[in-house]
């Protein structure tokens, strides 16, 4: 099942996608403010509505509305260690699903070994990867990086070093931008 336009596009288009860890609620940033809080609920909340139709129309999709402030540092790290076992995307569409879908909560390790499990990797690798410093530390680095360079929210996506495109952006949009980047090696 496609999850998103980037899956769409890379099919028709050549692309070396490397995911990269950001968190919207990082730990060190502590609990959130209960007004922004609020306020943040009424906004997706208001565009939830949109947000669950287009995921309908264009992918098949029936999003259910996520809790606010999950822990997604673990579930981010499990991702490092699904791309050193080799099922890197599979992990992201699962945990996708687990989240978005069937609404468990990815910052509970069982859930990500369970998902783990069911694409073929060794549990007991997976549970210990989840526990390693130096993957950790890779989530960190990359989550400031992106700090760093102005994101703020997902999705984003950096084109060759070069351009942010924050926000999802539809699969039509995304196949013009590659094809025009194809043939000019530039987007301006």
């Amino acid at each position: 099942m496609i999850h998103s336009s980037l899956e769409r596009v890379s099919r028709d288009v050549p692309l070396a996608i490397e995911w990269r860890a950001f968190e919207l609620q990082p730990q060190e940033a502590g609990p959130f403010d209960p007004d922004a809080l609020a306020e943040k609920k009424r906004q997706i909340d208001a565009y939830w509505p949109t947000v669950q139709r287009i995921a309908q129309e264009q992918y098949g999709l029936q999003l259910k509305q996520a809790e606010l402030g999950i822990d997604t540092r673990l579930a981010h790290i499990g991702a490092k260690v699904a791309r050193n076992l080799g099922q890197e995307d599979a992990y992201h569409a699962e945990v996708f699903q687990a989240h978005w879908i069937a609404q468990k909560d990815i910052s509970d390790p069982e859930v990500l070994v369970e998902i783990a499990s069911r694409l073929g990797l060794d549990a007991n690798a997976f549970r210990q990867g989840l526990q390693d410093d130096t993957l950790r530390a890779e989530v960190l680095d990359e989550e400031l990086g992106a700090q760093q360079i102005g994101i703020r929210g997902v999705p984003a996506l950096i084109i060759a070093n070069r351009y942010l495109l924050s926000g999802a952006q539809p699969a039509d949009r995304l196949l013009q931008l590659f094809q025009r980047y194809q043939e000019r090696g530039t987007l301006e």
